[in-house]
């Protein structure tokens, strides 16, 4: 029950990291620019103080193991999220999200195969059902004709699944070794690695913004607020559940709740087609939770 309530309230602070981005990218520049950067930097930041208030300021002494896990994963964020904004940039958004959302199965398929992670039938049958809710709910009618799929565009969407996938297998490892319980200090070693990453990316990048306090910047905040948490709950998490129950039931809970943040608060219209996909989703999280 406490891992089930523990969940639902990353899947609602993960919603409020990708509204606050949502929202702050109504006022940033195309996602090539420094903005993307800047952005990256302000959430990280937040994120390290919300890690450190939920430790309890506490950050005791760690392993070379912790330290060189915390390094690697933070140049893992780093490239996920520069491939990530170049697949944006240089291709249909739509079919780009679906492939960076598809990364939970490269950690799902990881627990199965290298840490003997069993799955059942109808977690199987869960899975497929979440990967047809995600491509229904991401469908646009019309792909954006100046921005086509091409051969080089595919290769670079393949690697920003296997790159959203291994922030999750390394989020694994960590809880499956014997440092687990080092769980803030290698959060506070890759959040500041990650802050300062992203404050030079920033530095170099081109069209760089002027730093004022705009509504960029509050719902970037915002942002960060909710990317700490999650940050803090999906380790622990991670520690506690399967990786057939986590990253599937995460994801899926994202897509639901994102999409209804969407239409209720932003008053977004969506196709009849994704609300298919939510009635899908729902169906899947039920079937991978193995509440039946």
């Amino acid at each position: 029950m406490i891992n089930a309530l523990g969940l639902f309230i990353a899947v609602i602070a993960g919603t409020c990291k990708s509204f606050g981005l949502k929202k702050a990218n109504k006022f940033a520049a195309p996602v090539h620019s420094g903005d993307a950067m800047l952005s990256n930097f302000i959430m990280a930041a937040v994120s390290f103080i919300v890690i450190l208030i939920l430790s309890g300021f506490r950050f005791g002494k760690f392993s070379a193991f912790t330290f060189g896990l915390a390094v690697v994963f933070a140049a893992g964020n780093v490239v996920a999220q520069f491939i990530y904004i170049r697949l944006l940039a240089t291709g249909p958004i739509s079919l780009g999200i679906l492939f960076s959302s598809a990364g939970f199965m490269v950690p799902t398929l990881f627990g199965t195969v290298f840490w003997q992670e069993k799955i059942s039938q109808t977690q199987y049958i869960g899975l497929f059902i979440l990967l047809c809710a995600l491509i229904l709910v991401t469908y646009r009618k019309s792909a954006e004709p100046d921005n086509k799929a091409n051969m080089r565009w595919i290769i670079l969407a393949i690697c920003c699944t296997l790159a959203m996938g291994t922030i999750g297998v390394f989020q694994k490892v960590q809880q499956r070794s014997d440092f687990k319980d080092e769980i803030n200090e290698f959060l506070l070693i890759f959040t500041a690695l990650y802050t300062l990453t992203a404050f030079v990316l920033y530095l170099f990048s081109s069209d760089k913004r002027k730093f004022r306090i705009d509504p960029f910047i509050k719902w970037t905040v915002f942002a960060g607020l909710g990317y700490g948490i999650v940050s803090k709950l999906n380790l622990y998490l991670c520690g506690v559940l399967e990786s057939i129950i986590i990253f599937p039931v995460y994801n899926g809970g994202i897509l639901i709740t994102g999409a209804l943040t969407g239409i209720i608060i932003l008053r977004e219209q969506i196709r009849k087609v994704q609300y298919a996909g939510l009635a899908l989703a729902l169906i899947a999280i039920i079937l991978l939770s193995g509440i039946v």
